[in-house]
């Protein structure tokens, strides 16, 4: 049977096995890594939503707001509605240090330059991120915590 060529069982069953640890491993990292990413994916949708707000009034003219939920876990602008995972603690810092945990914060943003400002926190087990709106410039900064 020296003409024959092909793998043996034995070869296949081999390659197989690493194919399947690898895949677990790969599988057990995706897994760790959903929080921090649901976490970063959260900071993006609040950025964004509140240079939006800050945009649409500057350009419009009137006051926006940006409604906080933390009942329903929901930040909202007029159509736009974002709704925060359950395994992401929020809470909002007002301007003058008023923790806002299971209530409605209403952001608001001035038609000329200007906001109510505060700061957002969110938070997971392993890591953290505070967003601060200054009052005057309404720009928001991010900062890693933890």
């Amino acid at each position: 049977m020296s003409g024959q060529k092909g793998f043996t069982l034995l070869e296949l069953l081999v390659v197989l096995t690493l194919v399947v640890v690898i895949v677990g491993m790969v599988a057990v990292n995706m897994g760790l890594m959903l929080p921090k990413e649901r976490l970063k994916a959260s900071v993006r949708d609040i950025v964004s939503l509140t240079r939006y707000a800050k945009n649409r009034a500057q350009i419009e003219g009137r006051k926006a707001e940006v409604v906080f939920d933390l009942t329903e876990r929901t930040i909202s602008f007029r159509n736009r509605r974002k709704t925060l995972p359950e395994d992401i603690e929020v809470y909002l810092i007002t301007p003058d240090g008023y923790e806002v945990r299971d209530d409605s914060y209403r952001m608001v943003f001035y038609p000329g330059y200007g906001c109510s400002g505060g700061r957002i926190v969110l938070r997971t087990d392993e890591r953290g991120y505070s967003i601060s709106l200054d009052p005057i410039t309404c720009t928001p900064e991010v900062e890693r915590a933890g």
